[in-house]
Parts: C-alpha cells; sequence; structure tokens
C-alpha cells in the first residue's frame, strides 16, 4: 500500500481547456479600462480554468490466454527441475505454527539463506503461519502456484502429494 491519499487504482481525470465549465461572457467588458482583453476564461491562467497536462486514467491490463499462462508455468518448472533447484520431499505439517520449526525445515534442507518456495497439496495453516514471518519464505498451495513466484523462488520445495496435482493442472489438453 503506498503512503499517498489516493488509492493507486483510481485516477481522477482533469479538464482540460476545451471541457472546462466557465462563463462565456467576456471577461473584460468594460472597453475603457486599461487592461488586456484575458481571451478565454477557460484558459489555464483564471480560476476554474482548464489544467495543462493533468492526469488521465489508463487501463494497463492485457489479456494474456490460458494456454499460454499454463506453459509458461510450465518451462518454468522445468527449467527449476534441470538447474536442480526443486526439491521433492515428503508431505509435513506442524502441530502449531512455530518459526523455530520451519527454520528447523530450512536447516536440514541446507536454503536458509535462499529464497524458498513450498508447494503444499492443500492449504495448510500451520505451515502457512510458520513461514510468513521468514523474509526469504513463501508457502502456496497448488491452485496458487504461479509463474512469477517459482522463476523468482531460487529453490522450489514440492510436498509428494502435490506432485500429481501439479502434473494434472499443467497437462496439454
Amino acid at each position: 500500500m503506498s503512503n499517498s491519499i489516493w488509492p493507486t487504482t483510481v485516477r481522477a481525470p482533469t479538464k482540460p481547456k476545451n471541457a472546462a465549465r466557465t462563463l462565456t461572457a467576456p471577461a473584460n467588458s468594460n472597453a475603457r479600462k486599461a487592461l488586456a482583453a484575458p481571451g478565454d476564461l477557460k484558459s489555464p491562467v483564471f480560476v476554474g480554468g482548464g489544467t495543462i497536462f493533468g492526469p488521465k486514467p489508463r487501463d494497463y491490463r492485457f489479456k494474456l490466454n490460458i494456454k499460454v499462462k499454463r506453459l509458461a508455468r510450465r518451462s518454468a518448472l522445468s527449467y527449476k527441475a534441470s538447474e536442480n533447484a526443486m526439491t521433492v520431499v515428503e508431505n509435513f505439517t506442524f502441530e502449531g505454527p512455530k518459526t523455530k520449526k520451519m527454520i528447523e525445515v530450512l536447516n536440514n534442507l541446507k536454503l536458509n539463506d535462499k529464497k524458498s518456495l513450498f508447494v503444499l497439496e492443500n492449504q495448510n495453516n500451520f505451515v502457512s503461519l510458520s513461514a510468513r514471518n521468514l523474509k526469504n519464505v513463501k508457502v502456496v498451495n497448488v491452485s496458487q502456484l504461479n509463474t512469477y513466484d517459482i522463476v523468482n523462488a531460487s529453490n522450489i520445495i514440492v510436498c509428494e502429494g502435490s506432485l500429481t496435482e501439479i502434473n494434472r493442472v499443467l497437462a496439454t489438453k
């Protein structure tokens, strides 16, 4: 979340000179005044006039086909497997949310200082809560697995039960 007072997703457009709404009567109707003719009251010089180069909202999203997303995930996983950055472990759980237990798991796998991605078969709150205070660890289940997380992690730790689900999700159709 940014610290600005405006939300980052919504930007209000400003009105340029042609869209500003002001009086159309002449600004300086008395010809005897020794003032220059102001021209248009919608000019940005005047209060209530238009804005020069104000923000204009734009949507930067673009559509990416589901098959392309699936292919990207599949190729990222195969790249990590070819680099020996993928480890398959037995399904595990904790009795309660303890960060020390997660640190022990990381030390046993020799991954304490590396970015690690744990892929679980289904949502396990104790494992997720144990890892959320660790800077370089992210825990996701198979349905939340995305290409960015795969590429961003140095090592991927996959539980045995999630392998069949990954194969099912990423199978060519």
